[in-house]
């Protein structure tokens, strides 16, 4: 994995990890690709916590796309707003 951010960020008054990478999947029983059994993506992660509950949210593409989508994942990643269910 080789990580282009890892820090915690306030967003919408909110903390979130965030974690940025590429890492590389493997297919080792080739069930699920044809020919090279490496595929390398690109992931935008965030993480948060919620009345302890863990909230995820995952943005990842082919890493060959990764200059078409980091803008757009960046953005979509920083409009999330929590809001706390109504009881």
């Amino acid at each position: 994995v080789s990580f282009t951010q890892d820090k915690i960020e306030t967003i919408n008054g909110r903390k979130f990890l965030v974690l940025e990478f590429v890492g590389v999947v493997r297919d080792e029983d080739k069930t699920i690709t044809i020919g090279n059994s490496e595929k390398k993506h690109y992931n935008y992660l965030m993480y948060s916590v919620e009345e302890g509950k863990v909230l995820i949210f995952n943005f990842n593409c082919p890493a060959n796309m990764r200059s078409q989508w980091q803008a757009t994942a960046k953005d979509i990643m920083q409009s999330i707003k929590i809001t706390k269910a109504k009881k």
